[in-house]
């Protein structure tokens, strides 16, 4: 894996997309979720995939400043990455803790929580609360994230913004399971 210092969301560069951004089943089952999300917290809500050791956004309800649908970045720092990250099978984790801002002992603290909170390093004085989409192999498909100023977040993750968020995951894979030919990814 080669660790990649920028992100294509850094001013003046040009989104990449990617196939998960262009492939409408997900993207299209998360919308109405995302913006239920989004309409009950009043914060950003989107949808990240991880490919090759990027993050990429596939889904959002969005007001403004947050990535564009198919932008990537380096999954190497930050709420959405360490959700991401933090299941990963101990390969795949040896090698992506190389290049990232975060431990292993941090990435086990996200998994036992089954959540990870903290600011968003694409997003000056922005924080992430990230929850885990799960896949049916019980690793990790994608990451379901609200993003805000921090002056919008709690100081620390409160419940009920926890249960929202929870409760999205489920609505999410409720609408996967009821799509022709498709399940969790």
């Amino acid at each position: 894996m080669t660790c990649t210092a920028g992100s294509s969301t850094d001013p003046g560069s040009t989104p990449r997309p990617s196939a998960y951004a262009t492939t409408g089943w997900l993207a299209g089952a998360a919308g109405p979720v995302l913006t239920e999300l989004r309409a009950q917290t009043g914060l950003d809500a989107l949808l990240h995939r991880r490919r090759n050791g990027l993050q990429i956004c596939v889904a959002a309800s969005v007001t403004t400043g947050s990535p564009p649908i198919g932008a990537t970045r380096p999954a190497s720092a930050g709420p959405v990455a360490g959700v991401l990250l933090a299941w990963q099978p101990p390969d795949e984790l040896y090698e992506a803790l190389s290049c990232a801002r975060f431990t292993a002992t941090q990435l086990a603290a996200v998994r036992r929580r089954g959540w990870a909170y903290g600011p968003d390093p694409l997003r000056p004085g922005g924080v992430t609360y990230a929850v885990p989409v799960r896949a049916p192999d019980d690793g990790v498909a994608s990451a379901l994230a609200v993003t805000g100023p921090a002056s919008r977040m709690p100081q620390t993750p409160d419940r009920r913004l926890g249960r929202v968020l929870f409760d999205a995951v489920t609505g999410l894979a409720d609408s996967l399971l009821r799509l022709p030919g498709h399940s969790l990814p």
